[in-house]
């Protein structure tokens, strides 16, 4: 494909902004959105009910940029990140999607996108760095395990490629998918029978729906270039008041052990991993869950209540998934 016509094709790309009370941080989120060199894309703003200024602002963008397509999507209940993202990924029409959060920001995604409409791409990944609340750079990714291999296009089908494999980070925010494999992994998530409900308000969505794009894609692609900036809060802040700061920290463990365990089921039943491979894996995470739910100071018979009732909620949640992700 001729760089001419990787051009033109730019048209269609879609960034999908999840924002819920995040005045403090929107503009400059939306600010570096809007600053790409990308030529012709859509901005997709799903608002999950803010109480603050973030509608206000959403809609100021909208105005100041009439060339660029903004589509703001208004809830009116909040329903969490997951289910915002799923909304936004239904209305996005563009041939690539990429997620940013509110309290985010990003670099230049031109490279990127090039790169994945020249090689026609399902998932092309890149890194990303933390900072803090004061705008310094504390934390530059490397990803856990092995990296992947750089600037060199992997086929799915050779079976060389998962999660387990190369440890790849679950958050959805350091990639950008194909509209085809969205679609794909939209469907599965629909077609779970009451599914807002049983997502409405989960933590640890992305480790959730991570394993579904990597199972659905056929091409992978990883770029070494650090696009993201993850913002992290500073925990003396208000956000992460202790008693508050261990209550979401170990619902977020819990979510953590029904994510692992999804990923190793899924894997397990379309033939990527082995039994041992799979139980391993879970063994790892449920000693994850015990070494964080010791550090909160949780008894051992507390730990062991919430393991017991873990296993048994996911035989329902396992029997739920049932002729939904299988072949």
């Amino acid at each position: 494909m001729k760089e001419e016509d990787i051009l033109q094709e730019l048209k269609d790309i879609s960034f999908i902004v999840a924002s819920y009370n995040g005045d403090r941080w929107l503009k400059q989120c939306l600010d570096s959105i809007f600053s790409q060199s990308i030529q012709n894309m859509e901005v997709i703003i799903v608002d999950d009910n803010s109480l603050d200024q973030s509608r206000l602002i959403a809609e100021k963008y909208r105005t100041r940029y009439p060339d660029i397509p903004v589509n703001i999507i208004f809830k009116n209940d909040n329903e969490g990140t997951f289910l915002s993202r799923i909304d936004g990924m239904r209305q996005a029409k563009g041939k690539y999607l990429c997620f940013v959060d509110h309290d985010d920001y990003i670099n230049d995604y031109g490279e990127a996108i090039q790169t994945a409409l020249l090689y026609n791409v399902d998932i092309l990944e890149f890194d990303y760095q933390l900072i803090s609340s004061k705008q310094k750079k504390i934390y530059s990714r490397i990803l856990g395990g092995t990296k992947p291999p750089a600037e060199k296009l992997i086929y799915m089908k050779d079976g060389c490629f998962n999660l387990l494999k190369y440890e790849i980070f679950p958050s959805l925010y350091i990639r950008i998918y194909s509209k085809n494999l969205i679609d794909k992994v939209v469907n599965i998530i629909e077609n779970i029978p009451d599914y807002r409900k049983k997502f409405e308000h989960i933590l640890n969505e992305d480790e959730f729906l991570m394993p579904l794009f990597f199972l659905r894609a056929n091409t992978f692609f990883y770029l070494d270039k650090k696009l993201y900036n993850y913002r992290y809060l500073n925990p003396e802040g208000t956000m992460h008041t202790r008693s508050i700061n261990i209550d979401r920290h170990m619902r977020g463990m819990k979510e953590y052990l029904y994510a692992r365990h999804f990923v190793a089921d899924v894997f397990l039943r379309n033939g990527v991993i082995s039994i041992q491979e799979a139980e391993k894996y879970n063994k790892d995470a449920s000693q994850v869950f015990v070494k964080e739910a010791r550090k909160c100071n949780y008894s051992w018979r507390k730990i062991y209540s919430i393991l017991k009732e873990y296993y048994n909620s996911f035989k329902a949640f396992e029997y739920m998934l049932k002729g939904v992700i299988d072949e």
